[in-house]
C-alpha cells in the first residue's frame, strides 16, 4: 500500500485538498490530505498531477457520488480499516433491531464499495471485500432478503466483477433462509438471475461448494478482490499489525447467534 511509509507511518505532507461530494448547492465538502489520496487513487493521481483546473483549485468535484460513502473512504484512507459496524448492544434481546443494524452495515458495505469505483482505488474495494467476508461469517443468516442488494451493484459494475460474484455467493448460501415472496420480476436484474442460476447449478455439482460457505472458504484469499495480477493490498503491508483486523471492529461475542 503505497500510501504508507516503509515504518507503517502514513504519509500525509503538508498540502491538503477539498473534495465536494454530492450535487451542489447540496454538496458536502471533504478536506484531504494530497498526498495521502494521491498515493491511493490513481483517479486523483491524474487529477491533481496535470495543469487541469483541480489542480489549479485545489478542488476536486465529485457531483454523482455519496457523500456518507465517501465518507467511509476517508475513513479507511486515514485508518486503513473500514467503518461500517454498528455496535449496540450484541446482547440485546431485541432481535428487530439486530436485524436492522445488519441491513444498515451490509448496505454501507456495498455503498462503500461501489464509491471504490470514482477514486479507482483497488486495495479500498479488495478491503471492502475482505470486510464483507468477515461480515458474513458472522451475520449471513441474519437476512432474509441478501438479493435487495443486486440492483445497485448490478448496474454500477460490469460483467465479471468479484462483488457480483459476492452477491450471487450470499444469496445462494442463504437460500434457506431467502424469502422470495413479494419479490417483483422487474425488482432483480436479469444479469443477476442467470448468474444466480449458473450459481446454484455449479454449487448442485460440488460437493465442497455444497458443504462450505464461502466466507469461510474464501476468507483470507483474494477470490472477490480486483487487483487482478497486481500485488495485493496485504502483500504491501510491511508489517502483520497493518492489516486490518476485523475482528477489531466487532464487540466480544458479537455474532448472528447472539
Amino acid at each position: 500500500m503505497e500510501r504508507l511509509h516503509k515504518n507503517g507511518i502514513l504519509d500525509l505532507g503538508t498540502k491538503v485538498i477539498t473534495v465536494r461530494v454530492g450535487q451542489e448547492p447540496s454538496h458536502t465538502d471533504f478536506t484531504v490530505h494530497e498526498s495521502l489520496i494521491r498515493k491511493s487513487s490513481p483517479f486523483f493521481e491524474a487529477a491533481l498531477s496535470r495543469q487541469w483546473r483541480e489542480a489549479t483549485e485545489r478542488l476536486v468535484k465529485l457531483p454523482e457520488a455519496d457523500a456518507q460513502a465517501f465518507k467511509l473512504y476517508v475513513h479507511w484512507l486515514y485508518t486503513g480499516h473500514p467503518n461500517i459496524f454498528i455496535t449496540g448492544n450484541p446482547h440485546s434481546s431485541d432481535r428487530t433491531q439486530l436485524v436492522k443494524d445488519r441491513e444498515i452495515e451490509l448496505t454501507k458495505l456495498v455503498q462503500g464499495y461501489l464509491l471504490g469505483d470514482y477514486p479507482q482505488d483497488c486495495d479500498y474495494k479488495d478491503t471492502l471485500a475482505d470486510a464483507f467476508l468477515e461480515w458474513g461469517s458472522r451475520f449471513w443468516s441474519g437476512l432474509a432478503q441478501p438479493f435487495k442488494h443486486a440492483a445497485p451493484i448490478y448496474s454500477s459494475t460490469t460483467k465479471g466483477s468479484p462483488v457480483r460474484e459476492l452477491i450471487v455467493d450470499f444469496t445462494l448460501w442463504t437460500q434457506r433462509h431467502t424469502c422470495w415472496d413479494g419479490v417483483g420480476d422487474d425488482e432483480l436484474p436479469n444479469a443477476f438471475l442467470c448468474d444466480y442460476i449458473r450459481a446454484r447449478e455449479a454449487k448442485d455439482r460440488d460437493v465442497a461448494a455444497r458443504n462450505s460457505s464461502p466466507f469461510f472458504r474464501f476468507k483470507g484469499t483474494c477470490h472477490y478482490h480486483c487487483h487482478s495480477d497486481d500485488t495485493c493490498y496485504r502483500e504491501d503491508i510491511d508489517s502483520d499489525d497493518d492489516i486490518p483486523h476485523f475482528d477489531s471492529l466487532f464487540p466480544e461475542g458479537i455474532s448472528d447467534d447472539k
